[in-house]
């Protein structure tokens, strides 16, 4: 939904690669050419990567990470191994830019190394807003009819955090999660969403990034009340 205050501060996608399709050596070729999207600043440095098993907890273990910035550090791109981040920070400029610029560094990855073959894609939304504290339940500003929040928070009125999923991706194909948490200061309330949804590619990226953003604007809407959208966000555009 287009608002005319919208809460997204962040919203990124992971370009998850076939292992042993995008090396270390192929993303050093690679970062030259996206001075042509005016992204040339490159820094290094590690990042965990979440290793997904059958059995037992998650596992994380530290990868090499190159990070590139355009000029105002609102563009952002980065890459492990077998991994791509197309990410854009700050005020949230609508649906098509983000999915150019998603079209634009995919596009030049397959240009460049042709035998990078795309395996799934995650896609990130972080929204945040805040409220006052007086009157305030979290019943009031998410929906907790119990579709996807439990009813038992509607009436709560204190800091609080929901994370709540489904799906697991190597049996699945698919997983969803949705992280939210409410903080308390002095006399405001904070809220965050962090939503995420992992899917096996389907026809092309486009048309699976699609299908992921409608996914978690469904998710979205199900989760925050007519309160929210009409007096938070202002309403629809």
């Amino acid at each position: 939904m287009a608002y005319k205050k919208p809460p997204l501060v962040e919203l990124y996608v992971e370009v998850r690669f076939k292992p042993g399709t995008l090396s270390q050596a192929n993303i050093i070729a690679i970062i030259p050419e996206l001075s042509q999207l005016g992204i040339g600043d490159v820094n290094i440095g590690q990042s965990p990567l979440l290793n997904q098993t059958q059995i037992g907890y998650p596992q994380f273990s530290m990868v090499p990470r190159i990070r590139c910035l355009d000029k105002t550090k609102t563009r952002i791109v980065q890459f492990s191994p077998d991994l791509a981040i197309v990410d854009l920070v700050g005020d949230y400029p609508g649906w098509d830019t983000f999915e150019g610029f998603v079209s634009q560094v995919v596009g030049l990855i397959s240009k460049i190394h042709p035998g990078a073959i795309i395996d799934s894609l995650n896609l990130v939304a972080k929204d945040a807003f805040s409220v006052a504290f007086d009157g305030f339940t979290i019943g009031r500003y998410l929906d907790c009819n119990g579709e996807v929040i439990p009813k038992l928070y509607s009436d709560i009125k204190s800091a609080s955090d929901l994370m709540l999923g489904y799906g697991f991706f190597p049996i699945d194909g698919s997983n969803s999660q949705a992280k939210i948490a409410v903080r308390i200061n002095k006399e405001t309330v904070a809220i965050t969403f962090e939503t995420y949804c992992l899917k096996k590619l389907a026809e092309t990226v486009i048309g699976t990034l699609r299908i992921l953003h409608d996914e978690l604007n469904r998710r979205f809407e199900a989760m925050i009340t007519q309160e929210t959208r009409n007096n938070v966000f202002g309403g629809l555009k």
